[in-house]
């Protein structure tokens, strides 16, 4: 009897020691940096990450660039262009590397993946060329387009996020335009007077049909329409002729309703305007050359001279 249980406890350890564990060690996981897509911008440049998960517009072309179609999409991302098999909706018009213009035109893209080009992996600081992997909403069939985030006016799309974003927070917004900056033809054709101090409130976001940008559709109180550019009034493309009512009225309180008018309405200096109101009247200069007798402030052919922050002389 003793013998069999030594053997049973003999053959349990054998069992125990012929088991091989491993013990999980929490490692560093390399980090990925995330870029989240900017819903203020329609151009992320060399950030073409942000991208991914996005839906892309397909933007219309100018009636003398229909012909030529749209470059840069191909079916294949790893042929090259010269099958035209490998251009997708093969073929424009006047090209057979670009693709039709009219059946494409309008079509909405989802962003699947961002694929490094291999020029960018290459030469990093010069190149900044990725394919977007879409797929087209209504078709369903994958496509690849070349991306180059160098080049704002090469990018033909408009992404919806953006688009929906500036809906959400431009309609409602009231602005007041110098008085020569609109024609007097509003967008039903009929002409109208313009007086200073209209009021033009947004009503709509669109694309205008002449050069297929994205416009602000602006109303004043006796019901004419006209379109104002996006970014035309914000602070990182300002226009000096158009502001909110918000800040032309802080202006005016600033400067004095006088002083305002004349730089508004006029783009005109005095001699004693400050360098914040020579700036709302004629915009950067080129050049500010620092002298003893002050700062010269360069233009293509005038000069203005300040002393303590005020203008003592202009030519």
């Amino acid at each position: 009897m003793r013998k069999f249980l030594l053997l049973i406890l003999v053959s349990l350890m054998s069992i125990v020691s012929a088991q091989i564990t491993t013990l999980k060690i929490k490692k560093d996981e390399p980090k990925i940096d995330s870029v989240k897509y900017d819903v203020t911008t329609n151009f992320m440049g060399s950030n073409a990450k942000a991208y991914i998960g996005q839906e892309l517009f397909l933007n219309g072309l100018s009636k003398t660039l229909r012909d030529y179609g749209y470059g840069d999409f191909k079916t294949d991302q790893k042929k090259t262009y010269t099958k035209e098999n490998n251009i997708y909706k093969c073929c424009s018009l006047k090209s057979q590397f670009n693709s039709n213009y009219d059946e494409l035109n309008g079509k909405y893209f989802k962003v699947l993946d961002v694929i490094d080009d291999p020029d960018t992996k290459n030469y990093p600081t010069i190149y900044s060329k990725y394919f977007f992997k879409l797929e087209e909403k209504e078709s369903k069939d994958i496509v690849y387009y070349k991306y180059d985030g160098k080049y704002e006016h090469s990018f033909p799309f408009i992404v919806v996020s953006h688009f929906e974003h500036l809906k959400e927070n431009a309609i409602g917004i009231k602005v007041i335009v110098t008085k020569n900056y609109f024609d007097n033809t509003d967008l039903s054709g009929n002409t109208f007077e313009i007086k200073t101090g209209d009021i033009w409130t947004v009503e709509d976001v669109t694309i205008e049909d002449l050069y297929y940008k994205m416009v602000y559709v602006v109303k004043n109180s006796r019901g004419n329409r006209k379109t104002l550019e996006v970014n035309s009034f914000n602070n990182t493309n300002p226009n000096r002729s158009i502001h909110t009512v918000k800040d032309y009225n802080k202006y005016k309180l600033k400067f004095g309703a006088t002083n305002w008018n004349t730089i508004f309405e006029m783009s005109t200096i005095k001699i004693g305007f400050t360098e914040e109101m020579c700036l709302m009247a004629w915009g950067n200069p080129k050049k500010i050359n620092d002298a003893s007798y002050g700062d010269q402030w360069v233009y293509d052919d005038d000069y203005l001279y300040f002393k303590n922050g005020k203008l003592t002389s202009f030519n």
